[in-house]
């Protein structure tokens, strides 16, 4: 009884009975493909973009779960040993942060962030020197008065590897007798994260030497890293009542960076509801080609009720005709928005270089200059793209079944009374 379902919808999927062809089913897998393959893509660049930045900031700055004391109090090399052995724990390192000025013989003061870190900070956390990639002279903190900044800063600085720097640093007793003092430092290396708000701001130096910087007691951090960024909720409770009862504030990466990890969030959500509304129109049109469909084997419908089929076979038969375009365009969108992902950069390339030999050169589609990076980031996730691919065969099927209520309205008798 089934197999005649869907021998019938692979028939009136290739032909209609008016075009005699597959122009009409062609063009609505190819609308299906066009909105996967152009969903596919853009979020495998925005993964690549957000993927990168959130990234950046989890090992270099603010680690998946951070620890503060709240009255001054500090973790004991027993807290820490305890912390490490924790399941899922990779690292746990201490910082102290302290915002101040920096400058060199070739330039003015300008804002820097002071992050010290224990000198073997790169052994310690593989995640943080995958980021923080040295890439002139050496990580050495070994020295209260070496640091590692920023290429970016560097060039801002007009400083290289070896050159010396002052910090401004306030010094004295009490808040009343402050006064500025300049600190020098020899830089021993570069850095570069790929994130400019880090290499051009964010300088490294010894632990004892960010300590000494800052007048006071101040208050020391400790950063946790993970195995699996995403297991904080986990690790965070786990840490919590580790360190039940005492004046520390533990918090989890999303917390910390809840604002710009929501932002976003909210921007990918939206252009995915942007790009979405192809499947929309497409809908509409595999819904209105198949109620012309169905006017058009009017006759074929109202005989075949006639001979005993029910009604809901025969709407089944349109539906299954909507669930085959949604699947093939699927198909091929998919494939085609993973193809075009993973060479998008090629594929910008060869552009640029039609363009520029119509055009006489001067024409970037992407410049690594302009959006420091040389490069476009992609990131495919599978879960996204399973989503994109049933989202578009279910708004296929969706379209269909709406149109297949047509079937209902053809009477066979009035089919059969004017044949």
């Amino acid at each position: 009884m089934g197999s005649w379902i869907g021998l019938l919808a692979l028939r009136y999927f290739k032909t209609h009975r008016k075009d005699k062809g597959l122009a009409s089913s062609i063009l609505s897998v190819l609308g299906i493909a066009l909105g996967v393959l152009i969903l596919t893509t853009v979020l495998g660049i925005m993964n690549g973009f957000q993927l990168g930045f959130i990234e950046n900031i989890l090992e270099i700055s603010s680690a998946h779960l951070r620890i503060e004391g709240t009255s001054g109090e500090r973790l004991t090399p027993e807290d820490l040993k305890s912390l490490e052995a924790l399941g899922g724990v990779r690292a746990v390192f201490p910082f102290f942060d302290s915002q101040t000025l920096i400058k060199s013989s070739f330039s003015n003061p300008r804002g820097a962030l002071i992050r010290g870190l224990e000198p073997d900070m790169l052994q310690r956390d593989s995640g943080f020197a995958q980021k923080a990639k040295i890439v002139k002279g050496e990580w050495s903190l070994a020295n209260s008065r070496e640091m590692v900044m920023g290429s970016e800063m560097a060039m801002l600085l007009g400083v290289e590897v070896g050159d010396i720097v002052a910090l401004m640093a306030l010094s004295g007793r009490n808040f009343s007798l402050l006064r500025p003092q300049e600190i020098s430092f020899v830089v021993k290396g570069l850095y570069k994260s790929g994130y400019y708000d880090f290499d051009s701001n964010l300088v490294f130096v010894s632990l004892t030497a960010a300590e000494d910087f800052v007048s006071g007691a101040g208050e020391m951090g400790w950063g946790i890293k993970l195995d699996d960024h995403f297991q904080d909720a986990g690790a965070l409770i786990q840490v919590q009542n580790l360190l039940a009862g005492r004046p520390f504030l533990v918090q989890s990466w999303r917390e910390y960076n809840s604002s710009f990890f929501g932002a976003l969030r909210m921007e990918k959500i939206i252009m995915m509801l942007l790009i979405g509304l192809i499947f929309l129109m497409v809908g509409v049109n595999i819904f209105h080609s198949l109620v012309r469909s169905i006017q058009e084997r009017h006759e074929d419908i109202g005989l075949l009720k006639a001979l005993g089929a029910p009604p809901g076979a025969m709407r089944l038969v349109f539906i299954l005709e909507g669930f085959l375009v949604g699947t093939l365009g699927g198909f091929f969108g998919t494939l085609g928005g993973l193809a075009v992902t993973s060479n998008i950069n090629p594929i910008f390339e060869a552009v640029e270089t039609v363009v520029n030999w119509f055009v006489g050169g001067g024409f970037h589609l992407y410049s690594g200059g302009v959006f420091y990076m040389e490069e476009i980031p992609t990131r495919v996730l599978f879960d996204e793209v399973v989503l994109v691919l049933l989202f578009a065969v279910g708004s296929s099927a969706l379209a269909a079944w709406a149109a297949s209520r047509r079937v209902t309205e053809i009477r066979p008798a009035l089919v059969l009374r004017s044949e």
